[in-house]
């Protein structure tokens, strides 16, 4: 008795000791602990259970997440004969488990045949992810049914001809498809249900429109996967599209679960064209993207998204899908790991750092592809030096035997990370440098965007004659433009917060509590729409206390507002800037003040109520390099010029508003805000409002722009990387030859869409070869004429290959009857027309230069590029204090002249004229006949200067205002409707400590004029009568198609170095000599922004920041590319 209650004991003695080994094993994996796991894991303890039945493989696969360094370790326990299909006492496996806890790393590493196993409720691994919610493993076992090899059909084809009868057949539908996919599909559990009836039942929607749609996938042949809807498979060019060239920002806005993981006809994603095209290395944006997609997706090759990243050498992408869950030593159909694939393909300079990083995250080095040849083996054949010594001393080691010992590369060591826990990915890279990037970073939410609406203002009482009088008017037609911003600005995932009806006080102190709030450092930009009554250069309370627009615009400068710093701060401007139009007596009304009476504009000292303080910026020079700028990006949008109304519908809104939210509602997916506000002011000018009395009344917009980026984009790789790296891999990519793929398979099966692995369509293919009757057969039998391969549609792809000819034009326009969008950008962001540009097609420039309708005419010669340089100033007028020489000036005028004749403009320049010189030249210039032939107008001035005006060189006042005038559309029609450019480099203020010897400013050092009644006294100039309302639609608008870029926001100092010229100049030539050909002339001047934003000027060895301004009233892009004239 005592001997056998002695051998109980024992035996509960090592049942416990047993348990607990086991749980301090599994709890060594899901660490990551390889040498702990080595020295502590043995045949029997892998395969023995605990208490509950569960082996150490199951209770690793009932965590929430695990470090990439994991998988060596489970493939460890496989090593030692862990059962991947072995259950507990409910019958679940530890894909069961994995499938509830979301746990997608350990799943992807089990057997194929172990992820469709049924436990005791009859339930497989789907079902349970099914139920439990999760995304990741659901969409892992989904997409395991896109690869060939797990389709059994194909099985018995042999032939060329055995396989066109099994596609043809499938086609038509003859033979029962996929059937084991419909196996898995088809499975039920105990109570009769499948996984797409359970998603249903526990009220998932969007998992079960997605289970549907893979349900509907057919995966009928090599390289074909069919069965997306028009939509989807719109959606998922789109994408690709945007994954190809690099356009991460868009990206993140527009991806969803649903759509992130759309395939193409060879199964590739977008995740796959974005690990192929461009680096990302902020550790947030792969985050927010493999908290969508899937990272151990893989094609219909099996080729995984570590594969394609590893043979694009993409070290970043490959460090953030190891530690999302992708497997490291993931096979293809041939047998190649990542680590293979790399030693293949990937290009000799990245060879060493992929295969680096790859082996630090577990991937194992002697594994051999189909051929039987290892890593290394290959990677001899394919003379990569670099990564044959890096893998040369593990070649008489086992993998479970040796934990590598990398040397340190030459950048970034492979990241610390963390396991990874549901929504995180664990990534850690190296932030990419702000003024690197194209496009301004794109957040979730993206921002805050607040609306302060008065749309009732107070009862304004005063005495005339004894009697009281109520002016107010009530802004009917405000809240309509309240409810489409609230809803287009939620759509585009803002916060949007609206204030309505406040007095001064309380705007400013609403304003103060938003710039304070700790919000704003999660977001990566502000809107803010004013809409109210106004003057030239505030709006007004609801108590009529005026309010100035730029002191409402300072709260938000870098220096108050450090949150807010390197971040576009948007502000859209609904209200009148002047007071001279009185409101028609018709449902349009204009955001004016009303007419008051003299001396009754009511002031804050006035108001008695409360006295509104502001703050204030002194330019102190910089301490560090690296602050930003306190003026820099900043944009301003105006629903009117200056000394215009705004014009509202009291029944349906302001046209501004509503026009604007439309076009961003159309537009936001393709064009930053910028381009769409040029589109919003193109639509106004075009559609004038009428007025009650029947007249017509012009608008035009106003954009006055001091931004570093585009914005709400885009976040731009380098489009030269791109190209580069598409360039290195184009040998490394599998080709199918035109004459197998479309002369053999598309005869027999005349299947007009067929496609081959890079989506290289029939249509594509006719027109390489110009083959007219061809297309128009594909087109017939419903051929994509939008299809995109490699980046081009087949209308892109004629304009880059196609010879100059009539052949040409002619087929070019048999794929724009047929629906071909123009518009669409290749790869490197060209369109069709820029394509033809640059292979000099004249033909199809002609053609497709119709159709454009994004930019101005190009004529040749381009026009007139007029260039006044004030050099020298006298020293005997009585007005001028200050007569200094502006050294350096010359070697603009010099700079300018050449770039601008290469540019095919005739210049024209005039020095040292007085004022009465200038407008005298002005008005000569015109009254020229030549302006008629030519597509736009140029000015440069340079001058000493101040707030609005530059300085003749008898130091007389020339206002800014009449530079601009003198070209109106309503006195000068020969440039009606083209672009007016003045670029203006002179001081607009002194914000500025001390000057140097070498580097000047464009200012007086005094005032000009001792009083601004002697100016006007000895000036002789004239203005242009102003433009009347218009009486023909057609008329274009005065105020229309000008382009005014300062060196210098206002108030503030023109730099400018007495040996090598003014920054500002200087540097704008050098973008616009560099850039002509690939970009309008407004993302040049942002590009020349962000460049001095970013390269203080210095002076006596102190840092002074640089940000010019752009003042922008133009209908269409402006191209300076004479090329576009053919």
């Amino acid at each position: 008795m005592g001997s056998g209650s002695s051998v109980n004991s024992q035996a509960k003695s090592d049942t416990v000791d047993e348990s607990a080994a086991l749980q301090r094993l599994a709890k060594l994996v899901i660490q990551g602990d390889f040498g702990q796991v080595r020295q502590l894991a043995m045949r029997r303890l892998v395969k023995s259970k605990d208490g509950s039945g569960r082996t150490v493989l199951m209770l690793v696969a009932d965590t929430r997440g695990t470090p990439l360094q994991a998988e060596k370790c489970i493939l460890y326990l496989f090593e030692l004969g862990a059962d991947p299909k072995a259950s507990d006492a409910e019958g679940n496996t530890a894909a069961h488990l994995a499938a509830r806890r979301d746990h997608v790393r350990v799943l992807a590493l089990l057997p194929f045949e172990a992820k469709w196993l049924q436990n005791e409720r009859g339930r497989t691994p789907l079902m349970e992810a099914v139920l439990f919610g999760s995304w990741k493993c659901a969409k892992h076992l989904l997409h395991l049914l896109r690869q060939e090899r797990f389709i059994d059909e194909y099985r018995g084809v042999s032939t060329a001809r055995q396989l066109g009868r099994f596609l043809k057949a499938s086609y038509t539908g003859d033979m029962s498809r996929n059937p084991m996919r419909q196996k898995f599909f088809g499975m039920k559990d105990q109570n009769g249900q499948t996984a797409l009836e359970l998603a249903k039942f526990k009220g998932y929607s969007e998992l079960a429109s997605y289970i549907e749609r893979e349900m509907r996938l057919d995966v009928v042949a090599i390289g074909l996967i069919n069965g997306l809807t028009k939509q989807e498979e719109a959606d998922r060019e789109k994408l690709e599209c945007l994954a190809r060239e690099g356009n991460v920002a868009t990206l993140l806005r527009l991806v969803t679960r649903a759509n992130c993981d759309l395939p193409s006809r060879a199964g590739h994603t977008m995740l796959m064209h974005l690990v192929r095209s461009v680096e990302i290395e902020n550790a947030s944006v792969w985050k927010q993207l493999l908290n969508l997609a899937d990272p151990t997706c893989a094609d219909i090759n099996a080729n995984t998204c570590v594969h394609h990243a590893a043979e694009a050498g993409n070290d970043s992408a490959i460090v953030a899908l190891l530690n999302a869950g992708a497997a490291a030593n993931a096979t293809k159909d041939n047998g190649e790991t990542p680590l293979i694939a790399a030693a293949s393909n990937t290009p000799i300079r990245r060879a060493f750092l992929t295969g680096w990083f790859l082996l630090a995250g577990g991937a194992d080095w002697s594994l051999k592809d189909s051929r039987g040849c290892t890593a290394y083996e290959i990677a001899l054949e394919y003379d990569k030096e670099d990564l044959t010594d890096l893998l040369q001393p593990y070649q008489s080691k086992k993998f479970f035997d040796e934990t590598p010992n990398l040397p340190s590369p030459e950048r970034a060591e492979f990241p610390e990370v963390q396991p990874s826990t549901g929504s995180q990915s664990g990534a850690t890279t190296r932030q990419t440098n702000w003024s690197e990037e194209e496009f301004y970073p794109v957040t979730n939410p993206q921002g805050f965007c607040i609306i302060i609406n008065i749309g009732k203002y107070e009862e304004l009482k005063h005495k005339e004659g004894g009697t009281a009088i109520i002016d107010p008017e009530i802004r009917e037609g405000s809240a309509k433009d309240v409810q489409l911003v609230r809803q287009v600005f939620e759509e585009l995932r803002f916060i949007v917060k609206v204030r309505e009806d406040l007095k001064t006080q309380e705007i400013d102190d609403y304003l103060n509590d938003v710039k304070r709030s700790e919000e704003l450092n999660k977001h990566g930009s502000f809107v803010c729409f004013l809409m109210a009554h106004g003057s030239h250069d505030c709006i007004y309370g609801a108590d009529w206390v005026p309010y100035p627009i730029d002191r409402i615009v300072d709260k938000f400068q870098s220096y108050f507002c450090q949150a807010l710093s390197r971040k576009p701060k948007i502000f859209f401007i609904q209200a009148c800037r002047t007071n001279t139009l009185a409101a028609a007596r018709s449902t349009i009304r204009s955001d004016r003040v009303p007419a008051m009476g003299q001396g009754q504009t009511r002031s804050t000292q006035e108001a008695g109520e409360s006295s509104v303080t502001f703050d204030a910026a002194a330019l102190a020079p910089l301490r560090n390099r690296d602050l930003c700028p306190a003026e820099g990006d900043f944009l301003r949008c105006f629903a009117s010029t200056p000394g215009s109304v705004a014009i509202r519908d009291t029944h349906r809104g302001s046209p501004f508003v509503q026009i604007l939210c439309r076009f961003m509602q159309q537009h936001y997916k393709v064009h930053d805000v910028s381009h769409i506000m040029t589109k919003v002011n193109n639509f106004l000018q075009k559609n004038s409002v009428e007025t009650g009395d029947g007249k017509l009344q012009s608008i035009v917009t106003q954009k006055v722009d001091q931004l570093a980026r585009r914005e709400f984009t885009q976040l731009e790789c380098d489009l030269e990387k791109i190209r580069a790296r598409f360039e290195s891999d184009r040998e490394m990519r599998l080709q199918i030859s035109k004459e197998s793929k479309i002369s053999g398979l598309t005869v027999e099966l005349t299947d007009p869409t067929c496609a081959d692995t890079s989506s290289k369509s029939c249509l594509h293919y006719a027109a390489d070869g110009g083959n007219f009757a061809a297309a128009t057969a594909l087109l017939a039998a419903g051929a994509c004429v939008n299809a995109i391969a490699e980046g081009l549609t087949p209308l892109s792809n004629l304009a880059k290959n196609a010879p100059d000819d009539a052949e040409t034009v002619g087929f070019a326009w048999l794929l724009l009857l047929a629906g071909s969008d123009w518009s669409l950008t290749s790869w490197d962001g060209k369109t069709a027309l820029e394509l033809a540009i640059d292979r000099t097609n004249s033909g199809l420039v002609e053609l497709l230069s119709q159709l454009d309708e994004d930019y101005y005419k190009v004529t040749n010669p381009q026009g007139f590029c007029i260039i006044v340089n004030i050099n020298k100033y006298t020293a005997t007028s009585d007005i001028t204090v200050s007569h200094e020489d502006r050294e350096g000036s010359q070697r603009d005028v010099d700079r300018v002249t050449e770039l601008f004749g290469k540019l095919q403009f005739r210049v024209k320049k005039q020095e040292d004229l007085t004022a009465e010189e200038i407008d005298d030249f002005l008005s000569e210039v015109k009254r020229s006949k030549e302006l008629a032939r030519h597509g736009s107008f140029v000015c440069f001035f340079m001058a000493h200067g101040s707030h609005d005006c530059i300085y003749g060189s008898d130091g007389v006042p020339y206002e800014i205002r009449k530079l601009t005038e003198r070209f109106q559309a309503s006195v000068c029609k020969s440039l009606a409707g083209k672009p007016k450019i003045f670029f203006i480099q002179a001081c607009r203020g002194n914000r500025i400590g001390s000057r140097s010897s070498r580097m000047k400013t464009d200012k007086l050092s005094a005032p000009a004029c001792r009083n601004a009644a002697s100016a006007v006294e000895y000036s002789t100039m004239r203005t242009d009568e102003p433009p009347a309302p218009v009486l023909d639609p057609a008329i274009h608008p005065a105020e229309g198609d000008f382009l005014l870029c300062f060196a210098n926001t206002p108030g503030s100092v023109a730099f400018r170095d007495t040996a090598e010229g003014s920054v500002f100049v200087q540097t704008l030539c050098s973008y616009i000599e560099t850039d002509f050909k690939r970009h309008d002339l407004g993302y040049i001047m942002t590009k020349v922004n962000r460049h001095l934003q970013k390269e203080p000027v210095q002076i006596d060895n102190k840092l002074y920041h640089v940000v010019p301004q752009k003042v922008d009233q133009l209908a269409h892009k402006v191209s300076l590319d004479p090329r576009r004239a053919f």
